[in-house]
């Protein structure tokens, strides 16, 4: 494993970390990101975290933080360029 993936993981963890203290969820946390920019946004009830974006870009979406007995989900998924939704299913681990 490469140094940058090492302090990847590290930061992600970090930063899954303050989102959990900042946002006092159990459920999911998802970042949304684009090219200089990162957003958090914890899931409600339901599950669905709420963004506002701008037109025209394309960001970058990851799944930080899984809520208790959840596979912890390493995929990286783009928005379209046009108001979209985009729909993460999370495994149950138990």
């Amino acid at each position: 494993m490469g140094i940058l993936a090492i302090v990847l993981g590290i930061l992600a963890i970090v930063c899954a970390f303050i989102a959990t203290f900042l946002f006092g969820t159990t459920g999911a946390i998802i970042q949304l990101c684009d090219e200089t920019t990162c957003a958090f946004q914890p899931t409600n009830a339901d599950g669905i975290a709420t963004f506002s974006t701008e037109e025209q870009k394309v960001y970058d979406m990851h799944v930080l933080k899984v809520p208790e007995g959840y596979a912890p989900d390493q995929g990286e998924y783009k928005t379209m360029e046009t108001y979209s939704d985009v729909s993460v299913f999370l495994k149950k681990t138990k």
